[in-house]
């Protein structure tokens, strides 16, 4: 059997050759140009191409996703939705809110190249957002209990609905939902038995809660009023950005591209993204600790869209190259290695094309290979 390294491809925001070993069963090895692993490879047989066409970079972390679908009914199939996404170049996920009888599957689920962080059943209200899969709970004893049974499920974090959200029947996004004061005894209970917490935040005073409680990353971050518009506030992510408070910024499939999206008019989408791109640039600016992800739960919002959302956030958003691929990789691993998931770093990626210059080669993942310790 033939093998082959390819060298002189690039590697995303590093100047230096590399060198990528691979057989017919696919990419085996990746390593930074040396003498003595040219000399390795050549006496292990390994044909040298020169090749400057493809990419070579970290793959991708999804921090927010719902790998068993947030509706019980979908019958969501979680080995194939982890399959999507490898195909795309998530090796490492934040499963972010799944039923019960899912969250053993996905906390025990490591086989092949995925790594998972599982909140399990998110905390709300009654009839509040993600209710039909959550623990209710209000008082400070239900709010405790509520924390030690998320810690006893075996979850590896805590999340907690701030506001209301879309994708629940009747729900309202612009709802606030718990008060600094609720929110701080879910801050409190959580990091007394090593747990961070996590909280979807659509509406600015629910936002403003969290800052004050002392989350460590607010969902969607979307600055939403009480009636029908926006009400951003730069303070807030000044306050966010000076206490290391993590914005997930949630692109769906309905929503990051002008092309693509069917759910509303093109000039809704329009006003939509110019108002998101103005604040994710804010928060860049700012040095919030940005990160991108996709929100996928299934029907509406589909699995192994990565590379076509970080397609669309330098197109349609206006990112830059630099920001998305660090808010892609760089950030979201910190993130959660502070939540406690050690080993995240599991694969490279060999994009076809240079996505610096072509952002649709983020689309076009050829290889996928695992990190060199394997080998070494």
């Amino acid at each position: 059997m033939t093998k082959y390294a390819l060298v002189n491809s690039r590697i995303t925001l590093n100047k230096r050759k590399s060198i990528l070993g691979f057989d017919k069963r696919g990419l085996q090895i990746v390593l930074q140009e040396d003498p003595q692993i040219i000399d390795y490879l050549k006496k292990a047989g390994y044909t040298f191409i020169d090749e400057t066409n493809y990419c070579l970079m970290p793959s991708f972390v999804d921090s927010h996703v719902h790998l068993c679908g947030i509706n019980p009914l979908l019958k969501s199939c979680l080995e194939e939705n982890v399959k999507l996404n490898e195909i795309s170049g998530v090796f490492c996920v934040r499963d972010c809110g799944s039923p019960t009888s899912y969250l053993d599957n996905l906390k025990n689920h490591q086989n092949g190249n995925t790594t998972l962080l599982t909140s399990g059943r998110p905390i709300t209200i009654p009839n509040g957002h993600l209710s039909y899969i959550g623990r209710i709970a209000q008082s400070r004893s239900e709010l405790e209990d509520a924390v030690m049974e998320t810690h006893n499920s075996g979850a590896g974090f805590v999340k907690i609905c701030a506001s209301g959200g879309d994708y629940t029947f009747g729900g309202n996004p612009r709802v606030t939902q718990y008060s600094k004061d609720q929110l701080r005894i879910i801050v409190q209970s959580a990091a007394k038995l090593g747990m961070k917490v996590a909280t979807h935040a659509h509406s600015t005073k629910s936002i403003l809660n969290c800052i004050d409680a002392g989350v460590h990353s607010i969902e969607h971050c979307s600055f939403l009023d009480e009636g029908n518009s926006t009400d951003f506030k730069r303070e807030y992510l000044e306050m966010m950005a000076e206490r290391g408070i993590y914005f997930v910024a949630t692109i769906t499939e309905n929503g990051y591209s002008l092309k693509k999206c069917r759910r509303f008019n093109r000039e809704r989408i329009r006003k939509y993204i110019e108002y998101y791109s103005m604040l994710y640039k804010t928060a860049i600016e700012l040095e919030v600790p940005f990160i991108l992800a996709t929100d996928a739960w299934g029907k509406g919002n589909r699995y192994g869209g990565f590379g076509d959302m970080l397609t669309s956030v330098i197109v349609d958003y206006g990112l830059s190259f630099k920001d998305v691929v660090k808010a892609s990789t760089e950030t979201p691993r910190r993130m959660m290695n502070e939540f406690g998931l050690e080993d995240n770093r599991k694969g490279f990626l060999v994009l076809e094309g240079n996505p610096e210059i072509n952002p649709d080669s983020f689309q076009k993942v050829k290889c996928i290979i695992p990190d060199i310790t394997s080998y070494l």
